[in-house]
Formats: structure tokens, sequence, C-alpha cells
């Protein structure tokens, strides 16, 4: 009984285990099917939902983010509203009268979407009007009707010039114009041979014709106070027989041009020409040796000018007030410039004075406020000697420039298109001025040798120049400045050798050949400038070095040879009859060309900064340390 007892307790527990397994199995079900997936997940690996933007026409979608482990959205993207178009105008083109235009058109400037099409503007075609012209005159032409478009000009029929009619004298009054006509008066000669215009009256007339005969007798003086007032007279001409001009003869002719005055007039008159406002030219020929006082006083429009040569005096107030003046010829004759000459002549910029003139007189060129040059065709010493009035330049700028010829001679060139300057007579100045032009030619070049041994302590070198000659300047010992202007493009060998006394050297950015030795045995040479803009060579520590080749190729007392390894070659001659007592050598030296340190009998010591192997490997050229002390010693190091 016992057995069968504890069977059935084991069948009673089987059958209570039974509905408890059940239930663990529907709870477990429910926790896998029923409840959300991932419901205690960290969310520690998110993904992001790419969005997209919104256009002109299509809303969008901003990104969203998702869980990889349990599929939860974290951020739910959001919609984006449409832009909608940006309306952006295109210009046409309107129509002309000869071609279509374009309307304006819209565009999306986003998209690009055409909103609006451009349509043809069609051609509008010529509106034709009349351009009224106007009646010729006696004294003036007139112009003839035209037919043009209104809208863009063009011309159907030309206007055409009406010449002027001329006036119809009719018991000496013109029957269109009622002008008197002109009477020009004659007064036979004492002598009985000739005739003299002495008055004209009634002067209207723009063109007046003098007649080389009157009454079978040649006429050959217009007289004083002539045509004085005429300001209605542009054109006269004189006939040759006319041989003098008397005062004020055209004073006052305001509307007169140009005038022609004949061979065989001896003399310009006082006044003769005062206040002709619109005189712009004159013609004078070499017949005439003097020209009066104010005879062009205030002639406003005058240009230019030449003076005759055989004229000595340039007289009182001759030219005063010439406003226009832009150029004047005086000739080698002229030995005197007289009181207000040239004054006020605003628009004059340069003026050449020849070497005899020995008095500029009070204000002779006051308040010429263009004026920036005068060249003295005579010496430095010659200009010294000119009697000048405290007052003669009063007004003039400051900067103007006065150069002299200094007995220099000139060589024209093979193609006679410039001057070379080639040499100097006798070299007695102390200061020399190269003028840029010679003979109406401009002046190129300085020839080979052409101061050589100048006793002159200071050159101005126009900007005319190109190029300086070999030993052009050499052993100029008194040589203290010189200015290389920045036309210069080449210097020549030894062009500046022994200028013992020179200071300091401007190299400009036009330079492109510097000859050997071209500054040696310049030991006071303190002060070395290359333009920055020089593309061959550049200065540094008062060294001259050639970019390209790293070539040190002038020195001097003063200099120190870089250190930085710009520097690999010394140039021949580059320290030619220096006089310094010791020089440092970097270690990037790999050439010392020929006669580099010839003559520096000073020099006692050369530091070399490398080690003595560097040194033997150094390429020397010949003569590299001729004549220097015998007992100079180099140091390595190491």
């Amino acid at each position: 009984m016992s057995e069968n007892t504890s069977k059935e307790n084991k069948r009673r527990k089987v059958f209570l285990l039974i509905p408890i397994l059940a239930l663990a199995v529907i709870i477990a079900l429910v926790l896998i099917f029923v409840l959300p997936k991932g419901s205690d997940c960290v969310h520690a690996n998110l993904e992001v939902i790419k969005g997209s933007p919104a256009t002109c026409t299509a809303d969008g979608l901003t990104d969203g983010t998702k869980c990889v482990d349990c599929g939860e959205i974290i951020t739910n993207q959001t919609v984006i509203t449409k832009n909608g178009h940006a309306v952006e105008i295109v210009k046409g083109s309107p129509a002309t009268c000869t071609a279509d235009g374009l309307s304006d058109s819209e565009k999306c400037s986003d998209c690009g979407v055409v909103l609006a099409e451009q349509s043809v503007l069609k051609a509008k075609g010529h509106t034709k009007v009349t351009v009224k012209g106007s009646p010729a005159t006696c004294t003036a032409d007139g112009l003839s009707d035209g037919e043009k478009c209104s809208d863009c000009d063009f011309v159907y029929v030309e206007q055409t010039t009406l010449k002027a009619l001329g006036h119809s004298y009719n018991d000496g009054v013109c029957s269109r114009c009622g002008k008197k006509e002109t009477e020009i008066t004659y007064t036979l000669s004492s002598d009985g041979n000739s005739y003299s215009i002495s008055r004209v009256k009634n002067c209207t007339d723009m063109e007046i014709v003098i007649p080389s005969v009157y009454n079978g007798k040649p006429v050959t003086a217009i007289a004083d106070r002539a045509f004085y007032g005429c300001d209605t007279l542009v054109n006269v001409t004189i006939p040759d027989s006319v041989t003098s001009i008397g005062m004020y003869a055209f004073r006052g002719c305001t509307s007169l041009k140009s005038i022609t005055i004949p061979e065989g007039v001896k003399t310009i008159d006082a006044y003769t020409f005062c206040g002709c406002t619109s005189l712009e030219s004159v013609t004078i020929p070499d017949s005439v040796t003097s020209i009066g006082i104010y005879a062009f006083r205030d002639c406003t429009s005058l240009k230019s000018i030449t003076i005759p040569e055989g004229v000595k005096t340039i007289d009182v107030y001759t030219f005063y007030g010439c406003t226009s003046l832009e150029s004047v010829t005086i000739p080698d004759s002229v030995n005197n410039i007289s009181v207000c000459a040239f004054s006020k002549c605003s628009s004059l910029e340069s003026v050449t004075i020849p070497a005899r003139v020995v008095n500029i007189s009070r204000q002779a060129f006051a308040y010429c406020t263009k004026l920036t040059s005068i060249s003295f065709l005579g010496t430095y010493a010659q200009w010294k000697n000119i009697s000048l009035s405290d007052d003669w330049n009063e007004g003039v700028p400051s900067s103007c420039v006065i150069t002299y010829e200094s007995n220099l001679e000139y060589t024209l060139s093979s193609d006679g298109t410039y001057y070379i300057v080639s040499g100097i007579g006798s070299c007695t100045d102390k200061k020399i001025y190269i003028p840029d032009v010679y003979k109406g030619k401009p002046v190129k070049e300085i020839a080979d040798n052409a101061f050589i041994s100048c006793s002159l302590t200071s050159v101005i070198i126009p900007d005319s120049i190109t190029s300086i000659g070999k030993h052009a300047f050499s052993n100029c010992y008194a040589l203290k400045s010189v200015t290389i202007p920045d036309s210069v493009t080449s210097i020549g060998e030894a062009a500046f050798i022994h200028c013992y006394v020179l200071t300091s050297i401007d190299i400009p950015a036009s330079v492109t050949s510097i000859g050997v030795w071209a500054f040696g045995g310049c030991y006071r040479i303190t002060s070395v400038n290359v333009d920055p803009d020089n593309t061959v060579y550049y200065s540094k520590d008062n060294c001259i070095i050639e970019k390209a080749s790293k070539t040190l190729i002038a020195g001097f007392n003063s200099s120190t040879i870089p250190n930085d390894g710009s520097v690999t070659k010394i140039g021949e001659k580059a320290f030619f009859s220096m006089d310094f007592t010791s020089i440092t050598i970097p270690e990037s030296i790999t050439f010392i060309g020929e006669q580099a340190f010839a003559f520096c009998q000073s020099l006692e010591s050369i530091n070399f900064l490398g080690t003595k192997a560097q040194w033997d490997a150094i390429s020397f050229g010949s003569n590299w340390n001729v004549m220097i002390s015998h007992n100079y010693k180099i140091t390595y190091k190491g």
C-alpha cells in the first residue's frame, strides 16, 4: 500500500506542475510577442534617415533618426514647405530704327525655369525730319537744309556749305547787308616812287589782300596804325613788295588767326600785333633783325614762335602774356632778353637760351608757371657771368632745372636720329649738365672715355640717356655725385673707376648691364642702392649682386659679403683697388674671379668661414690677389 500511495502522490505532483508550466509558457509568449521589442533598449546605435530639400515646386523633408538595434524612430521627419519661385527680370533690348529688339522676360533665379518668355519687338523704322540750314551772308558761309532720322541721326540728305556771297557794293554800300565798303587809304612816298597803306576805314571784311601795286607804283609799307582795331579781320595777305610794317599796324585785330610776313621786312615795330588774341601762328622771315617792344603782347592764342637769326634783342614785353605759347626758338644771335620779355607765358615748359646772352632783365621769365627746363648753350662759368636780375624768374617753379653745355662735344649717330656725347673741349667746369636735346635731336648716349680724367665735381645726366660708355667718367677724382636716370640700360666697363670721392650710387630699375669694375677703386662709397624693381641686379650690405648667377659684381670698403648662401661667386675685379684691411668671405663662395681683389694694397687678412679644404676647392681666376700685401693671412674654420 505504501508503494501505491507513493505513486499516487507523484501523479498528483505532476498534475499540479502542468498548469504552472503552462502559465509560465503563456507569460513568456506574452513577453516575446505582446510587449514592444527593445522596450528596454538604450538606443546606443542611431541611423540618420536622410530627408530631401524643398524645391521651388515640391515640399521637402527634414532628416530623422532611428535606432539600428530596436528599429524605434527617435526623431520624426517633418515636412519642409516648398519655396516657390524667386522671380528675376532678364532685361531685353529696345528696338531701334533698323533692328528688332526683345522684351523683358522672367525666370526663377533658383531653378532657372523660364516664367515669362521674351518676345520680339519689331524695328521701328526711321522718322525723317528736316534739319534747317542757314543762309550764306556776305561774309559767312551758310548751310543748305538736310534730312535725318530724329531717333538715330541717320542722314538722308547731307547739309552742304553755301559759300559766303561776298559784298555787292553800290555807291560804296553793300546792297545785301548795308555795310560800307572798306576804304584803304594809300599815301605816296616823299620820293614819289612807292605807296604805303596809311589807313583802313570801315574794316568789317574777314579777309583783305593787299595789292603789290597801286596806281602803277609798288606798295612797300604798312604805316603806323593802318589796321588798328579791325576786329573782324581773320586773314590778311601781305605782298612781297612790302618791306616795312609800322607801329600798332595790326593792334587789336582780335579775329586775326595767322599772318605771313614777307621776305624783305627788316623790322617788326612796337605794338605791331599787340592784343591779337586769336593769332595762332606767325611766320617771320630771316630778313627781320629787330622786333619792337610789346610787338606780340597778349597774343593769347599764339602757340609757337621762331625768332629769326639776326635778332639780337628780345625787347621789353615782346611776348608778355602769351598764355598759350608752348615753344619758342631763340637764335644764337640774341645777346639780351629784356624786361618782361616772356613774362606770364604760362604754357611755356622749356626754353633754350643761346651762349651769347649776357643780360636777362627784370622779370624776363616771371610767372612762367609751367617752366621746368632751361637749357643754356654755354658753360656754367658763362652762365655765372650773365647779368641776371634778382627777379628774372620770379614765380617759376623751384623744380625748374637749368642745364649747361660745358664745352661738350657731340657725334651724330650712324642713323642720324640722335646725338652721342663724345667728349668735352676743356673740362674747367665743376658741374656738368648734359642736355636732353642738341640741335633738335635727342642726346641718347655718353661715349667711351667721354669725361675721362675730368676735374668735375658733379654731373646731371638727363632721362634721354640710355647708355654710359666704357671709362666714361674714369679717373674723375673730384666727382662727388652723379645722378643716373631711369632711362639708362647699360653702364660700361670701368665707367666710374677711380672716382675716389664718390660716396653713393643709385642704380635704377632700367639698368640691365653693368660692366666689369664699373666702380673699381671707389672705396669711399658707403651707400649702394639698386631699385627693388630691377630684374637683373639687387643690392645687399652695400654690394651689387647679379641675381641669376649669384655673383657679387661690385663691392666697396663698406661692403659685407652676404653670408646667407645668396652669393656663390665673387666676380672679376669686384673689389678692385679697395682700401680695406680685412675681408670676410662666406663658405658659400665657390669662385673668385680674375683680379677680384687686385690692388687692395692695404689688405692684411682674409677670414674664410669655411674649412681649408673648402678654400682649396674654390676656383680662382688669374691674378685674383695681385698687388695685395705680401704679408696677408688667410684664416679658416676649424
